[in-house]
């Protein structure tokens, strides 16, 4: 009888420890939180790095972001002079003659993506070869043609083939600061930060690029706004002449008189 009560006294105390009944089902709810608050997260995390990811391929934003980049035409051995001012900017990429390439861009066409060396060429008058074998350069500038197959002087004075490639170095690059040679068509390089530095260079072949100085137009990206004569770009609007302010719409400083000229005197000479 002992051994029977002892047995039946567990039982009774195994089956209180046991709050699920025969048939209920467990309580699913905190795991299915926990699960949801994971995939929410993981989809926050999602379309926060592809907005970051958009927001980079959208720079520079039209009639937002002003960009200045230096560029510089680089000829066996030494550097020509600064690209002209073509006097029109139909897109808001161009230059003021200062060395430097002004991007800040008034339509889609010219922004993000579309931001491309090509949009600069177009508008100075410049032809870059889609192979990359020569660029013409403005009329203003001779029309000069830099192209591979050319000669050029070598550091020891001898001619040989010249080679053209185009240059690309950091914001900030120091002449000890290796640049990127650029391949493929350069009408497609994209501009995608503000103060790169640029050049367009035909030298020796037997020349490193490391040792193509950088442009002297480095010096003007300290005060890239020192050539535009204002702070922020005007863009085009339908009454504005590309490259030109608007017509004032201010009136004259002071309008015409409109009083009446005095009336002649009517008194007879002479009288009294």
């Amino acid at each position: 009888m002992g051994k029977a009560s002892s047995a039946k006294k567990i039982q009774r105390v195994q089956r209180a420890g046991v709050s699920r009944v025969a048939g209920q089902r467990r309580n699913l709810g905190f795991p299915l939180a926990i699960v949801g608050i994971i995939i929410v997260g993981t989809v926050l995390v999602f379309f926060a790095r592809s907005s970051k990811v958009d927001a980079g391929s959208a720079a520079p934003v039209a009639n937002q972001d002003h960009w200045h980049n230096a560029i510089g035409v680089y000829d066996c051995d030494h550097y020509l002079q600064n690209i002209p001012n073509p006097g029109t900017d139909p897109v808001g990429i161009h230059t003021h003659a200062d060395g430097l390439i002004h991007i800040h861009p008034f339509y889609a066409s010219a922004a993000g993506k579309n931001a491309k060396m090509k949009v600069f060429a177009d508008t100075v008058g410049m032809q870059i070869a889609d192979d990359g074998s020569s660029i013409t350069l403005p009329a203003a500038m001779g029309g000069q043609v830099l192209k591979n197959g050319s000669t050029c002087k070598s550091s020891s004075g001898k001619k040989e083939n010249a080679k053209l490639v185009m240059l690309n170095w950091p914001p900030q690059a120091t002449d000890k600061v290796k640049p990127t040679e650029v391949s493929g068509n350069w009408n497609n390089f994209r501009f995608v930060e503000d103060k790169a530095i640029l050049a367009f260079a035909l030298i020796p072949e037997s020349m490193k690029i490391e040792d193509v100085p950088l442009p002297p137009s480095v010096a003007a990206l300290k005060n890239p706004l020192a050539s535009e004569g204002q702070s922020t770009p005007q863009p085009l609007t339908s009454t504005t002449i590309a490259g030109t302010a608007a017509p004032s719409t201010t009136a004259p400083a002071s309008a015409p008189s409109t009083t009446a000229p005095a009336a002649p005197s009517t008194t007879a000479a002479g009288s009294k």
